[in-house]
């Protein structure tokens, strides 16, 4: 049995309605610095596009404004994700559901116990802590549902999707 360690990012609580597990992105300072410089020039050029002071020809300025605005919009939602996103795993009698949410997004997957198979470390994946952008596929633990295989839990290292896995099972027994 793996011991819970004091560094571990995840948050494991058990109650009458069974097993809550929250892991938050791991924070960091350099990343939040690179994303915040790097959205504010990225903003601050696109206005001075758009407003003229930099020369772009009037057909371009279309395609230009569009592929400014998504990659504004994936900088921000990468900025909200970094200091809110967190993945939320709750295991009952009947249904494990994991949910990826990001202040005021959410994505919530619920699966039947009696269809999940084999769930376990994957070990395609890395093994040390990094928080991926958690709305993409991927994560430390997998499982087997409906001939598709589930993998989740991206932001935690080896040892604490260890400890995590052993939770999950002693749950599910």
């Amino acid at each position: 049995m793996t011991k819970r360690k004091e560094y571990f990012i995840s948050e494991v609580k058990r109650d009458d309605c069974g097993l809550h597990i929250t892991v938050p992105v791991p924070k960091s300072r350099v990343t939040n610095f690179v994303l915040f410089t790097w959205f504010t020039v990225w903003v601050a050029g696109g206005i001075l596009a758009i407003l003229g002071y930099v020369e772009i020809e009037s057909g371009q300025l279309v395609l230009f404004t569009l592929a400014w605005s998504v990659f504004a919009v994936l900088g921000f939602l990468s900025i909200v994700w970094q200091l809110t996103g967190r993945q939320l795993i709750h295991l009952n009698d009947e249904q494990l559901m994991v949910t990826v949410e990001a202040k005021w997004w959410y994505t919530k997957r619920t699966y039947d116990l009696n269809r999940i198979h084999d769930l376990q470390i994957d070990p395609t994946q890395k093994m040390r802590r990094g928080s991926g952008f958690g709305f993409f596929p991927g994560g430390k633990l997998k499982f087997s549902y409906e001939g598709k295989t589930i993998r989740f839990l991206k932001e935690v290292g080896h040892e604490e999707a260890t400890y995590i896995l052993e939770e999950l099972r002693n749950t599910n027994k």
